[in-house]
C-alpha cells in the first residue's frame, strides 16, 4: 500500500510538471518594442533591415460596424472614406496628394478598411527621409482624432459609398445578403452588415456620424504598429510627440458580441440567376480559439493547422479519384472574433448533385470518425519538420507586411509575436508529437452536436433540381449512420494510396 501513494504522489508531481510545461508564457519577440500612453493609447515598433528604406503603418481601431446603433448603419466604413477627405491639418485631397508625391500609391500602398470589430488604416512609404515617417504618423493622428466631416465632402461621398455598395451587388453578394443572416442568427452579426443600409447612407445627419466618430475613435481603443529600418528610439519620440496629446470624449463600454447557440440545425437553399456554381457549405459554429499566449495553445493552433492541411490532401486526393463532385473542404478556424466554425464544403456538377452531396458527407464523416492514416499524418509531420529545419539555416526573408499582420494579431487577439528561433523551436518540440490520435482528439473536442448551419446556393435554373430541406435532412442522417466497416475500407484504401506514392515519389 505504501509503494501505490509513492507512486500515486510521483504521478501527481509528474502530472502538475506537465503542466507547468505547457502553461508556460511565450516569450514576445525581443525586437518588438512596445508601450502604452497616459490616455492608454498602445503602440507598437518592430526593426527590421527588411524594410530596406521603407516603413509599414497601421492605425488600428477596436471598434467597427457592431458598434453602430439603428441610426449609423454603414457609418463606421464611410469615416473610412472621410478620413481621406479632410482632417484638422489636411484639407481635402492633401493626404493623398502628399503621399502620391512620395511614391505612394492609393489602394496598394494606402488603404483602410472597416470590418464587424476592427477599423484598420494602412500606409507603406519611402522612409529614407525620415521626416516622411514623422509625417505619415501625423496624418494618422489626425485619421484619429481630427477628421472634419465637412457638409459638402459628407454629400460628395455619399455618391461614392452608395456606389461601392452596387457594384457589389453581383449574384456572390446577393446570395451572401442572404445566407449571413441565416449563419449569424439572431445576433449583432446578422444586425451589422459593415457596408450598412442605403436609405441611411442617403440621408444620415453629420451630427449622426460625428457621434460615432467622437464615442468610438479615442486613445484607449486605438494603437498604431510600425515596422521600418529607423532607431526605435526615434519612432518612439515621434508617436508620443503626436498621440499624446489627445483625449477621450467618451467612456462608453466596449462590448463584445457572440453568436447565439441554437441546437436546431438551420437551413439555407438560395439560387439566383447570375450564379455560376452549386455550392454546398456546413458551418458548425463553436467558440473561437483564443490567442496564442502559453505552450499549449501553440501545441494546440499547431494541432489546427496540421487537421486542416490533412484535409486538404485529403480531398485533393479524393478529387483525383472519383467524379461525384468537383472539390471538396474541410477546415476548423475563426470566424468572427468570439466565434470559429468547423466548415466543410463542396462544389458539385449540375446533373450530379444529390449524388455529390451524399458522397462529399461520406468523406467527412470518414474523417470525423476515424480521421486520418498513420502514412498521411507521418507524411505532412517530416514535411513539415523538413521545411522548419531548413528556414532554421537559412536568411530571414520575412516581410514587413507579415511583421504588422502579427502585430494586429497582439493588439486585437492577445497572441504573443514570437521570434523566428523561438517559433522554430517550438515547431520543432511539438510537431512530433502530433499523430493521428492527437487530430482525432482534437476534432472531437471542437466539433459538437448543434449549432450548424447549412447552406445550398445555385443558379436558378438549377432550381428543380435541388434538394429541399427535407432531403437534405435524410442525407445527413444518412451519412451518419454508415456503417462503420465502409470507412475502415476506405481508409485502407487511402493508407495503400499513400505507401504506393510514396515508392513512386522515392
Amino acid at each position: 500500500m505504501k509503494k501505490i501513494k509513492n507512486f500515486s504522489g510521483l504521478l501527481f508531481i509528474l502530472l502538475l510538471v506537465s503542466s507547468g510545461v505547457y502553461a508556460q508564457q511565450l516569450k514576445q519577440n525581443p525586437n518588438l518594442v512596445t508601450g502604452k500612453l497616459k490616455n492608454g493609447f498602445t503602440y507598437y515598433i518592430y526593426k527590421t533591415d527588411r524594410a530596406k528604406g521603407n516603413s509599414v503603418l497601421r492605425l488600428f481601431l477596436n471598434a467597427g460596424s457592431l458598434q453602430e446603433d439603428n441610426s449609423q448603419q454603414g457609418l463606421a466604413h464611410f469615416i473610412e472614406h472621410m478620413a481621406f477627405n479632410g482632417t484638422k491639418h489636411y484639407s481635402k485631397n492633401d493626404v493623398i496628394e502628399f503621399l502620391e508625391s512620395k511614391g505612394v500609391k492609393f489602394g496598394a500602398d494606402l488603404n483602410a478598411h472597416t470590418s464587424f470589430d476592427e477599423t484598420v488604416y494602412k500606409i507603406s512609404i519611402n522612409t529614407k527621409d525620415e521626416k516622411n515617417l514623422e509625417k505619415s504618423i501625423d496624418i494618422m493622428g489626425d485619421w484619429a482624432f481630427g477628421v472634419t466631416f465637412d457638409q459638402n465632402e459628407i454629400d460628395k461621398e455619399r455618391g461614392v459609398v452608395i456606389e461601392e455598395w452596387r457594384s457589389k451587388q453581383g449574384a456572390d453578394n446577393r446570395l451572401r445578403e442572404q445566407y449571413l443572416p441565416v449563419l449569424f442568427n439572431k445576433s449583432r452579426y446578422a444586425e451589422r452588415l459593415p457596408i450598412g443600409k442605403v436609405d441611411i447612407l442617403k440621408t444620415f445627419k453629420r451630427q449622426t456620424i460625428v457621434d460615432f466618430y467622437e464615442k468610438w475613435y479615442r486613445p484607449d481603443l486605438m494603437s498604431i504598429a510600425i515596422v521600418t529600418d529607423i532607431d526605435p528610439k526615434k519612432v518612439e519620440s515621434y508617436i508620443k510627440n503626436e498621440f499624446s496629446q489627445y483625449q477621450a470624449k467618451s467612456k462608453a463600454p466596449r462590448v463584445y458580441y457572440e453568436l447565439p447557440p441554437h441546437k436546431d440545425t438551420l437551413f439555407s437553399i438560395i439560387t439566383d440567376k447570375e450564379a455560376s456554381s452549386i455550392d454546398l457549405s456546413i458551418f458548425n459554429k463553436i467558440k473561437s480559439f483564443k490567442g496564442i499566449q502559453t505552450e499549449e495553445d501553440y501545441k494546440n493552433q499547431l494541432t489546427r493547422s496540421f487537421f486542416n492541411a490533412l484535409a486538404k490532401n485529403r480531398f485533393s486526393r479524393i478529387a483525383q479519384l472519383q467524379n461525384d463532385f468537383k472539390e471538396g473542404s474541410f477546415s476548423v478556424s475563426n470566424l468572427v472574433l468570439k466565434n470559429g466554425i468547423v466548415s466543410g464544403g463542396v462544389a458539385l456538377y449540375h446533373d450530379k448533385i444529390n449524388e455529390g452531396i451524399a458522397k462529399y458527407l461520406t468523406e467527412t464523416q470518414r474523417i470525423i470518425r476515424y480521421g486520418f492514416t498513420n502514412d498521411e499524418v507521418n507524411k505532412l509531420r517530416e514535411e513539415y519538420i523538413a521545411s522548419i529545419k531548413r528556414s532554421a539555416t537559412t536568411e530571414d526573408k520575412t516581410e514587413p507586411e507579415t511583421y504588422v499582420n502579427e502585430i494586429h494579431d497582439l493588439f486585437y487577439n492577445g497572441t504573443t509575436m514570437l521570434a523566428k528561433t523561438e517559433r522554430n523551436r517550438l515547431a520543432l518540440k511539438y510537431a512530433p508529437q502530433i499523430d493521428s490520435t492527437a487530430i482525432v482528439h482534437f476534432l472531437k473536442s471542437v466539433n459538437n452536436p448543434g449549432n450548424t448551419v447549412v447552406l445550398l446556393t445555385a443558379p436558378e435554373k438549377d432550381a428543380a433540381n435541388l434538394p429541399d430541406q427535407s432531403a437534405l435532412k435524410k442525407m445527413f442522417a444518412k451519412s451518419v449512420a454508415e456503417r462503420s466497416h465502409h470507412g475502415k475500407t476506405m481508409l485502407l484504401f487511402l493508407s495503400n494510396y499513400w505507401q504506393t506514392n510514396q515508392k513512386q515519389e522515392k
